[in-house]
């Protein structure tokens, strides 16, 4: 990091001997910046008050007095951001009390002792900045970082520095793992590695959690480093743990934008990294910006959606082959904007699980299918099950998870065998195995768990090891391609897949059929039941129920 700085410090008095005596009691340890009445101080401020860490104000002074500096520093709300030592000759409880009473932190008197003048500088100072030292690391908190970087960004080039964002993956787990205090250490190592590290950050601060953010000069960014940088071992040599960090990279260009702004144009633009090992680090555009409006106009339109029944079930048969009827469904949302019109799943599901409304809408797909099953039974109608997707999210939510134990120790039994839930794999991977006994728990209250996309993770046979499920639904990324060789052997793999769950006593379901040579491929190897749009594309529940049921 870059030499500290000298704190600065505005003395204000009309009279020039008070000025050089004050400069130099303390010019050894500040930068002093002089104004010679209050008229000029607040002028000085205006300009650049992000810049003082104290005010020396003396009271009794021509044109605007300290009293009247006082009265438009509580009006421009300054006095939470600069703290201000009062010069006065006068020393009754009125005149130092009416000095306190309109925001000041401390006061001295004249003739000036110079051991009470840094102690009470200092010690002011030190108070004051309590507030922006980070509890864990020692260093800068997000208001502090806030306040360096518009001082940098007064005295420099804007275009001159970078702000990035940096974030320690999994850091969670890490801290289930290490311990709070051992989870502390390793954001106190981390701050200090960049610290010490070739970016050479002008100012950097924990923001919150394991989030920092740093500003530093654009001469100093080389990726290749960055990318090395990311990328780390954590511990003793016994002991060690590999960690990965992720950056987003935002160029500062626009003086005018808020520092709180750039922070967070740096945080999107780690949201856009798609290999996080291969490059851990991502530039922001401004097409992440409009992005990231549309999915806050999401999450801000989501609930009156709701209440406006914009959200629509709608059912993929799930067929069987052999007699060519349905033999279970897929519930799958649709959101029909009262304005906007069709709004895609592949939009707003990413948008709401970020903004932590996506149990909110599972909650809501379960509640419409179950309403569809009781309507179908009550009518004396036939039905078959009809399986809901569960957002990964969903088992970090114990209202969500309980809501959905109580609703099935409520029914009958042969509610129960109605209603399945879906889980992906990734999902399954992400939630640990804390969660994944929730997951047990619908088990053991009759319902059915269907592992879906199985085959596109990283681990699928280790899954299969660690987790009971009823039901696997091969991935259609297997029948993705036109590659003859890749066919077979994408068919290879599938045989593979079924005569595993023969012996493990799963039932399986093939996704993404689309045609009858694919079909007949699959049932010679003993696959009977499909879903995919050879039979049917996802279709509202009325046509749903004449087609099918």
């Amino acid at each position: 990091m870059k030499q500290m700085r000298k704190k600065k410090i505005l003395i204000v008095d009309d009279s020039e001997m008070n000025r050089d005596i004050l400069t130099g009691m303390l010019e050894d340890e500040y930068e002093i910046v002089e104004a010679e009445d209050g008229e000029k101080a607040i002028e000085i401020m205006k300009e650049g008050r992000f810049g003082f860490s104290i005010v020396l104000l003396d009271i009794t002074m021509p044109k605007l007095d300290g009293f009247g500096v006082l009265r438009v520093m509580q009006e421009q709300n300054w006095l939470k951001e600069l703290p201000v030592i009062i010069i006065s000759a006068e020393t009754s409880n009125e005149y130092i009390g009416r000095a306190y009473e309109m925001g000041a932190s401390d006061y001295f008197s004249r003739p000036f002792d110079a051991r009470i003048v840094i102690s009470r500088v200092r010690n002011t100072i030190a108070l004051f900045e309590r507030d922006y030292i980070d509890q864990v690391t020692g260093g800068y908190n997000r208001k502090a970082f806030i306040r360096q970087v518009a001082r940098v960004l007064k005295e420099r080039e804007t275009e001159e520095y970078i702000l990035l964002f940096f974030n320690i993956k999994n850091f969670k787990a890490i801290n289930e793992l290490l311990g709070v205090g051992g989870g502390d250490k390793l954001l106190q190592w981390f701050y200090q590695r960049i610290l010490r590290s070739k970016l050479d950050p002008v100012d950097m601060a924990r923001i919150e959690s394991d989030h920092f953010a740093c500003l530093i000069e654009k001469k100093t960014l080389d990726f290749d480093y960055l990318t090395e940088f990311c990328d780390f071992s954590y511990g003793e040599e016994k002991r060690q743990m590999h960690i990965y960090s992720t950056c987003g990279v935002y160029y500062i260009q626009d003086e005018t934008m808020s520092i709180t702004s750039m922070i967070d144009r740096a945080k999107l633009a780690k949201e856009y990294i798609t290999d996080e090992y291969l490059k851990p680090y991502t530039v922001f555009k401004n097409n992440m910006q409009d992005t990231y409006v549309d999915e806050m106009e999401i999450c801000s339109e989501f609930e009156d959606g709701i209440a406006k029944q914009e959200f629509q079930v709608f059912y993929q048969p799930v067929v069987d082959a052999k007699t060519g009827k349905i033999a279970s469904a897929e519930a799958l949302v649709r959101w029909f904007h009262e304005t906007k019109g069709f709004i895609s799943p592949g939009q707003f599901i990413p948008a709401l699980e970020k903004g932590g409304y996506i149990s909110e809408l599972d909650r809501y797909m379960v509640r419409k299918v179950i309403e569809c099953l009781e309507q179908r039974r009550k009518e004396s109608r036939p039905a078959v099950p009809v399986s809901v997707n569960l957002s990964w999210m969903d088992f970090y939510d114990e209202n969500m998870l309980e809501w959905i134990v109580s609703g099935l120790q409520c029914g009958g039994k042969e509610e129960k065998k109605m209603i399945r839930f879906e889980i992906t794999e990734t999902s399954l991977a992400a939630i640990g195995e804390n969660h994944t006994r929730m997951l047990m728990r619908l088990r053991e209250n009759g319902a059915k768990i269907l592992l879906d996309d199985f085959g596109s993770g990283y681990s699928s046979f280790n899954t299969l090891k660690d987790m009971d499920v009823d039901v696997l639904k091969i991935d259609m990324g297997f029948l993705r391609t036109t590659r003859p060789e890749r066919i077979e052997r994408s068919m290879s793999i599938i045989n593979t897949i079924i005569s595993l769950t023969k012996t493990l006593g799963l039932s399986v379901i093939t996704e993404g059929v689309e045609t009858k040579e694919q079909i007949d491929k699959l049932t010679q190897m003993g696959c009977g039941i499909y879903q995919g749009y050879y039979f049917s594309k996802p279709i509202p529940v009325d046509q749903f129920e004449d087609a099918y049921m």
